[in-house]
């Protein structure tokens, strides 16, 4: 992990761009931090388009993120109906008499 804020620090203090505390600058830092330390071919008319075109990779994990608590709600709240449907069922198959 050091070596990684290492990188980034050195990308930070060495391109313009990355510094600004925005979208922008964070998908360059990411796209850059892919090409120069993990060695991934990122062809420069690609890296082009990802910055003008491209939706930033933190917010499409933010949304992953309250996308899959959306749906984990959704399906405790679908749970929860269930299990109050079969309660009540099991009331009513048993009558007056098994309560």
């Amino acid at each position: 992990m050091e070596s990684i804020k290492a990188r980034l620090r050195y990308l930070v203090e060495n391109i313009d761009g990355v510094a600004r505390d925005s979208n922008r600058g964070r998908m360059l830092a990411t796209l850059l931090y892919w090409k120069v330390f993990d060695g991934i071919d990122i062809p420069d008319e690609m890296m082009r388009q990802l910055m003008e075109k491209g939706t930033n990779p933190d917010s499409i994990g933010r949304l992953i993120r309250f996308a899959l608590h959306d749906i984990e709600k959704e399906q405790r709240e679908n749970t929860e109906a269930r299990e109050c449907v079969n309660e009540n069922q099991q009331a009513i198959h048993q009558g007056p008499e098994g309560h």
